[in-house]
């Protein structure tokens, strides 16, 4: 299939809507665009697929758990490491880099 679009200001894009049906998309869908370095002229884009969304969200329980289990893997790694130590600085909360040097 091929088709044409415009691109508007603020580099928005309509799709057409025969393109919306043949990807099932949804409002609030997102797309993953990539671009070929050697041919940029060739774009490919699919939807990220709905189903993965949140699918790995309790593996390890609540947050609490989470970080509980962390916390316990770290320290069979390295017995005896304090909380404070500048290997586990910035790492603290489970799924946010805090920035800073680790």
């Amino acid at each position: 299939m091929q088709t044409k679009i415009r691109m508007r200001r603020k580099s928005q894009l309509t799709l057409p809507e025969q393109i919306v049906r043949k990807l099932d998309l949804k409002p609030g869908d997102e797309l993953i665009v990539r671009v070929d370095e050697d041919q940029p002229e060739v774009i490919k884009m699919r939807p990220l697929l709905r189903s993965y969304a949140g699918a790995c969200g309790e593996l390890y329980g609540t947050p609490e758990e989470a970080r509980a289990y962390v916390r316990a893997e770290r320290e069979s790694w390295e017995p005896g490491l304090e909380k404070d130590d500048s290997t586990t600085r910035g790492r603290d909360r489970v799924g946010e880099d805090l920035g800073e040097e680790r």
